[in-house]
């Protein structure tokens, strides 16, 4: 159901979702929401229709 990835060095999760929702318009959930061994991770649903995935890969690409 989900993709959790880590996040890159020198990048916090909160930045990098950031970035995306604001210069992307993708949303993707900082890992620390959900507790301090998500800090480094950002996590990606994939509850969605094939479709919109394929869209989300091609707006990060």
């Amino acid at each position: 159901m989900f993709v959790w990835a880590k996040v890159p060095k020198g990048r916090s999760a909160t930045e990098l979702t950031d970035d995306l929702l604001y210069n992307k318009d993708v949303f993707i959930t900082p890992g620390m929401i959900f507790g301090s061994n998500g800090d480094d991770y950002i996590r990606f649903s994939l509850c969605v229709k094939e479709d919109k995935i394929k869209e989300v890969l091609k707006r990060i690409s």
